[in-house]
């Protein structure tokens, strides 16, 4: 099914008791329009640039969010192949 972004978001994943974990996962439309109600974002980042692409992720620094860790992984041969980008765990937490 398809979820419409004129829903208010808030209520998704609120109760008077119980605060819930939601994942989101894409597109760009709804990363940015959940972007007021993450906590911490986890994200895998892979410093490359593809020249065709035409949707992004936000700049977390432009919103209210910090880097709390960045871990790079090591990618070994054969696992996911060696290719030269630089790719990391990063854990952004609302400032």
């Amino acid at each position: 099914y398809e979820i419409g972004l004129v829903i208010p978001a808030e209520p998704l994943f609120r109760s008077r008791d119980k605060v819930y974990d939601v994942y989101v996962r894409g597109g760009a439309g709804l990363y940015a329009a959940f972007m007021p109600y993450y906590d911490l974002i986890d994200i895998t980042f892979v410093d490359a640039v593809d020249p065709e692409a035409t949707a992004f992720f936000p700049k977390l620094g432009d919103f209210k969010y910090k880097l709390e860790t960045a871990e790079p992984y090591h990618i070994l041969d054969g696992d996911f192949g060696t290719n030269g980008y630089s790719i990391s765990k990063q854990i952004w937490v609302r400032k």
